[in-house]
């Protein structure tokens, strides 16, 4: 099976309305569609019974015993022909000699058991009114509209042993954002300036099924889901002036530009019933949903100067990205945190 090929399909729109010469309205719908198949991991090498890797590892999971006809000295004579039949699919010399028949073919041509497909659908939707009430004054309002659906079928494992694939559900994720921004713009003198509120609202619903472990009909697969709904909701006023130098310096295109925002940003994670978590908790697992807010000042100042056609500036800034870690068992990762130098796992309620 060869893979790779997504086609993409993609149509626009726009619109704009002028009820007065003060007034405008420019409305652009985006949608996008592609499908096709992803790329897929390959089996690259395979451990012999008994080899360590790096650092004296053995391979968690005997792969290399339980889909290779050494499956006969664990549950008798006769056991990898059964799971053969079982799996019509698999390989019938084993996931060793498989490795290497992958490794002559390349990472084009694939034999995994997990389907292979990929299919999304994007909207975009932006709503831009502008009103002059001065010479050199302007109120603009940005509104923004997203939906991205996408659905992907894939294997993890790369071979066609039942070791790890997503299941007949595959993965669905469902994303929306609302975005509206006011902003105040205009020129007084020798500054130019912007000044504004920016707030969004944005949810993520995550769904996958994994098939984990098919050794049947001896050991029954783990029909695993995870499925989460993240929210995160931001608000942010800023301001951004640029006050030209030229008249007090004598030095033509001379400005100075500074900028300040102040971001308050929540995240949220609930973990939806059918999620493995929840479905199956574990001591230490936090089950109720984890949410993180964050409010940090960001701050840009620069120098620049404009010589016909060429730009010199020197420009410093500060700025951050939330470290939301959310959604994850606390239990098992957290201590890697600090090792990372990142907040204590407390702080993030996680």
């Amino acid at each position: 099976e060869r893979v790779g090929d997504i086609e993409r399909n993609a149509v626009r729109g726009s619109l704009t309305l002028n009820p007065t010469p003060a007034l405008s309205n420019t409305l652009v719908v985006d949608y996008l569609h592609s499908g096709g198949s992803s790329t897929s991991n390959v089996l690259y090498s395979v451990f012999q019974p008994g080899q360590q890797g790096p650092g004296a590892t053995i391979a968690p999971v005997p792969a290399n015993v339980l889909f290779s006809p050494l499956l006969d000295s664990v549950f008798g004579p006769g056991s990898f022909a059964a799971y053969l039949a079982a799996h019509p699919g698999a390989d019938p010399d084993g996931i060793i000699a498989f490795a290497a028949k992958q490794k002559q073919r390349g990472p084009f041509e694939i034999n995994v058991d997990g389907a292979n497909s990929h299919s999304a659908k994007n909207l975009v939707v932006s709503n831009i009114t502008t009103l002059d009430i001065g010479t050199d004054t302007q109120i603009k309002n940005v509104f923004g509209y997203t939906r991205i659906k996408t659905l992907d079928r894939a294997e993890f494992d790369g071979s066609p042993y039942g070791i790890d694939t997503l299941g007949p559900q595959g993965l669905r994720q469902d994303l929306r954002q609302v975005s509206e921004e006011l902003q105040l713009i205009g020129k007084t003198g020798s500054l130019s300036y912007v000044t504004g509120i920016y707030y969004s609202n944005e949810r993520l619903d995550y769904f996958s099924e994994s098939i984990i472990f098919d050794v049947g009909p001896f050991i029954p697969l783990s029909d695993q889901f995870n499925h989460s709904i993240t929210t995160n909701k931001t608000f942010a006023p800023y301001a951004q002036g640029t006050y030209d130098l030229s008249g007090l310096t004598g030095v033509s295109g001379l400005s100075v530009t500074a900028g300040v925002r102040y971001t308050v940003e929540e995240v949220q994670i609930a973990r939806q019933p059918d999620d493995i978590y929840i479905a199956n908790p574990q001591p230490g697992f936090v089950l109720a949903p984890q949410s993180q807010k964050f409010k940090k000042w960001s701050w840009q100042f620069g120098v620049q100067e404009q010589l016909d056609n060429v730009l010199l500036y020197a420009v410093t800034r500060r700025s951050f990205a939330n470290w939301a870690r959310l959604g994850v068992p606390c239990a098992r990762y957290c201590s890697s945190w600090a090792a990372l130098g990142l907040p204590p796992a407390a702080s993030y309620n996680a």
